[in-house]
């Protein structure tokens, strides 16, 4: 979805076709549910697996769904960014 948003963003900041504050809250609404639906997953599976490894059990690893989450939210995070800069290259 954000992803997405930032496609829209570039697209319709190209075109003028809507005011570019607007998009950018919009992105930054969509951003910050993507983010906090994330976050405490992520975050409590995380706290554990360091909890345990301060305790010395150094065998549990964050799960399979906390590292796809991670991955995903970076591959986002890259495409998103290249989709803005390409934005800022041909506007200028």
């Amino acid at each position: 979805m954000i992803v997405n948003l930032v496609s829209d963003f570039s697209a319709d900041a190209i075109g003028l076709r809507e005011c570019a504050d607007d998009l950018l809250d919009e992105l930054r609404k969509e951003m910050r549910r993507v983010l906090s639906e994330l976050a405490d997953t992520v975050c409590t599976d995380l706290e554990d697996c360091l909890e345990l490894r301060q305790r010395g059990c150094i065998a549990r690893r964050p799960s399979a769904e906390t590292i796809e989450n991670l991955q995903e939210m970076r591959r986002g995070m890259r495409r998103a960014v290249g989709l803005l800069c390409g934005a800022e290259r041909s506007t200028a």
